[in-house]
């Protein structure tokens, strides 16, 4: 797989973005190179994988090691109710790839989300839902470069259905690289403009016992939200990467002060959710053994 390598000028992104000369760049992460595989798990009550039914389409080799990984991951025991459960649910894994000095590839668990669940019908009363949706453009000061990117957003949303902040979770370039400062000057005008857009969206009034714990606060409720912007097709639903090796060059992740984040609950990264997803600042699913101490 070829990927074009691109080196960002610094002077061209300075005359355009003055945000980017008061605003400091975020820290980048290594390129990273990851594909995602949506599954159906069943977690026992010990918090072990105890059935695994994938729902992207893989060669059968990369498909046994997924599988492996996916049943050596250890959750706590998930309690409904105050009793310990079986628990069913949808995940998507992404796992990445880092080329060894023998020519093989070592594979590894980057990160877990748990997508929402796909309803049949409209949401339960009382929970909120977007009555106001600014459209989202594509970046003007972008056009020039043919950048794809992906920008997670949290959002912490009032009461009355207004957002009270916003703030960027992790940004990413999709299948390009270059130096890391000229990378995070392209990244902050996505960013910039992902935070115009959300910024401006409204919800449903709700009450904050109507949500589930894990995903409020004395002052509302979290949520994430992804913005994908592709220059060459139209934004719709869907994600790029599942079941394809994607190159990714990410921020650092960038957790508010207003997010209360568990350690032990996966948090989405920037290309995790697809468009029109959303996702909570915890699950109700938590890790026993953090990701990186699995074995690759």
């Amino acid at each position: 797989m070829k990927y074009r390598l691109m080196l960002l000028l610094c002077a061209a992104f300075g005359a355009t973005d003055v945000s980017a000369a008061v605003t400091p760049l975020p820290a980048m992460e290594q390129p990273i190179l990851v594909t995602r595989i949506d599954c159906r798990i069943v977690i026992d009550k010990q918090g072990r994988v105890a059935e695994y039914t994938p729902k992207t389409e893989l060669p059968a080799l990369l498909a046994e090691r997924v599988g492996e990984m996916v049943k050596s991951v250890r959750f706590e025991p998930v309690e409904v109710d105050g009793k310990i459960v079986n628990a069913e649910t949808t995940m998507r894994v992404a796992v990445s790839a880092k080329k060894l000095d023998d020519g093989s590839m070592r594979l590894a668990i980057d990160n877990l989300t748990f997508p929402p669940e796909k309803k049949e019908s409209a949401a339960p009363a009382g929970q909120p839902t977007v009555i106001k949706r600014a459209p989202i453009r594509y970046p003007k000061e972008a056009l020039r470069y043919e950048l794809d990117a992906d920008v997670l957003v949290a959002l912490l949303i009032g009461p009355d259905g207004r957002v009270r902040d916003a703030a960027v979770q992790q940004s990413a370039l999709v299948h390009r690289t270059g130096n890391p400062r000229e990378v995070a000057k392209a990244l902050q005008i996505f960013e910039k403009a992902a935070l115009q857009v959300l910024r401006q969206w409204e919800t449903t009034p709700f009450a904050l016992s109507d949500m589930p714990a894990h995903e409020r606060v004395a002052d509302g409720y979290i949520a994430y939200v992804p913005v994908q912007f592709r220059i060459d097709r139209p934004m719709k639903g869907g994600i790029d990467g599942v079941g394809q090796w994607t190159l990714e060059t990410r921020t650092v992740k960038r957790v508010p002060a207003w997010a209360p984040v568990d350690a032990k609950a996966p948090q989405p990264s920037a290309s995790d959710l697809a468009q029109g997803e959303e996702g909570g600042v915890n699950t109700r699913y938590r890790l026993a053994v953090p990701l990186a101490a699995l074995s690759p």
